[in-house]
């Protein structure tokens, strides 16, 4: 055109090029919804727990689900479903990602950052979204594109850029957003106590009580305590003098004991041990009452209760139930029906239990709020430190 003949060279390149059309914003989905929970249990198997009725440890309540057991679940089939039903735990960015390439952005499901390598033949997509941080493997090599659209994960390649980031960097964001320590609540519940002020206010247990804390994991002086605290003081001996510590498969578990707590004479409502009980998301309550317990509690935290009795007519096992608050997913290990498990298998069992109980809490409508709005200013923050 006559016009272009006379204009600038900066001028005469954009008029050719066009009108610059802007970017349009990813349209948002329910990250939720489009990425459901994994629970490795046929439809079959799930349409087998038995009757909330069939609880002979927990009081039937509306506002929670009781996991009584499976009949088709004998205790041999159980075991096999001992496993973690999250994304592992570990810094695998620190592990295979030396030689990587990283992209981030604003995607459909909210703030992506994937990392990508090629490891000893096979292709490795590390993915952080609003959730957890996800290792995905896949035999040969393909490009970030090309793997997003073979698991078929809810973004566009185009929502992403390149992430100029160091290797040391990335290494320390992941170390921060990965899950390592846990808090779970330990109550006794003795003959005659069916609600939790009653076991709050205990300060010791029977003897099969405290044989059971020994099965959860190790007594550790709290004074001088080095390793992950829990909340709990390691320096003044405001929180007891004991505590109950494990470390199972790389995660590391601190135990609020009601009894190791301190009692406080003055306080109906034992508000220091409910303090730490009360925020804890799992609860386990080892039960010598003969009558149900009621899972009723005055806590927005408290999601699922692990309930533990002595199976009187099977000498060295253990009955076990589970309560979880409405909106919590089924979890694994499934509970065999009758759920009598043997005292060897016990503590797997409890500590996979639990550690999945959480997880599956983070994604319910109380939590997952929460935990995505964390992550996302993580990700967010460094992302756009990076462009």
């Amino acid at each position: 055109c006559g016009f272009c003949g006379t204009a600038e060279p900066e001028e005469k390149a954009r008029l050719l090029a066009g009108p610059v059309v802007p970017v349009a914003s990813p349209v948002k989905v329910d990250y939720w919804k489009v990425m459901p929970s994994e629970v490795p249990l046929s439809a079959e198997l799930r349409d087998a727990f038995v009757a909330e009725s069939e609880s002979v440890l927990i009081e039937p309540d509306d506002s929670y689900t009781i996991e009584v057991g499976n009949q088709k679940l004998p205790w041999l089939e159980v075991q096999r479903t001992l496993q973690f039903q999250f994304p592992e735990q570990d810094n695998h960015f620190h592990h295979f990602f030396q030689d990587s390439e990283t992209y981030g952005g604003e995607t459909e499901i909210g703030w992506v950052l994937i990392s990508h390598t090629v490891h000893r033949g096979d292709t490795l997509l590390l993915i952080r979204d609003l959730y957890a941080n996800k290792l995905y493997r896949e035999p040969g090599e393909l490009s970030v594109e090309q793997f997003i659209a073979k698991i078929k994960f809810p973004i566009r390649f185009a929502s992403l850029k390149p992430v100029q980031a160091d290797y040391q960097s990335i290494v320390s964001l992941d170390d921060i957003m990965i899950v390592r320590n846990y808090k779970f609540g330990v109550l006794y519940a003795a003959d005659g106590q069916e609600e939790e002020s009653a076991w709050l206010d205990n300060n010791e247990g029977s003897e099969a009580y405290e044989k059971f804390l020994d099965l959860l994991g190790e007594r550790i002086e709290l004074r001088g305590w080095e390793d992950y605290k829990g909340g709990l003081d390691v320096e003044s001996g405001t929180t007891g003098e004991h505590s109950v510590f494990q470390k199972f498969n790389g995660k590391r578990i601190m135990f609020h004991v009601g009894t190791l707590l301190p009692f406080d004479t003055k306080s109906d409502q034992q508000i220091a041990r409910k303090r730490h009980i009360g925020n804890d998301i799992v609860v386990i309550i080892f039960k010598e009452a003969q009558a149900k317990l009621k899972t009723i509690t005055r806590s927005q935290f408290n999601h699922i209760y692990i309930v533990v009795q002595e199976d009187t007519e099977n000498e060295g096992h253990y009955i076990v139930e589970v309560a979880r608050r409405d909106g919590v997913d089924l979890f694994v290990p499934a509970i065999p029906f009758p759920s009598s498990i043997p005292a060897a298998s016990l503590q797997k069992f409890i500590l996979y239990k639990a550690l999945n109980g959480e997880w599956a809490a983070y994604r319910s409508p109380q939590f997952h709020s929460r935990l995505s709005r964390a992550r996302q200013m993580q990700l967010q923050s460094f992302i756009e430190s990076k462009k």
